[in-house]
């Protein structure tokens, strides 16, 4: 690996989140995936340094958006991706999700 993919490789640093905002689902949406019907809208801040989020969609009893919030602050966000699901709790019927984010920022010059 050359110098500087190697500077550029140890200056990247992984930051996991674990959400587990979904709102509680009547038991008769339970029969599918208990967050089939939501989706989570992300949106960058100024300068990638927050990323916001918020839950909308549907229950089978509800319709609107149901949570938000952020992550951050960070360098810069370079790029993220979330997980399937990392969890399923059948008690609360939430979901949760790991959110990975690459935070690019790196403060050397290659």
């Amino acid at each position: 690996m050359s110098r500087r993919r190697m500077q550029f490789a140890l200056s990247i640093s992984g930051l996991l989140i674990s959400l587990s905002c979904l709102p509680q689902l009547n038991a008769q949406a339970s029969a599918g995936a208990p967050d089939a019907n939501l989706y989570i809208s992300y949106y960058f801040g100024s300068g990638y340094r927050n990323v916001y989020w918020v839950v909308c969609g549907s229950t089978a009893t509800t319709k609107g958006c149901y949570d938000s919030g952020s992550i951050g602050p960070l360098g810069k966000a370079g790029a993220m991706t979330e997980s399937r699901y990392a969890a399923i709790n059948s008690t609360t019927n939430t979901v949760t999700r790991d959110i990975y984010v690459v935070d690019i920022a790196s403060g050397t010059s290659g």
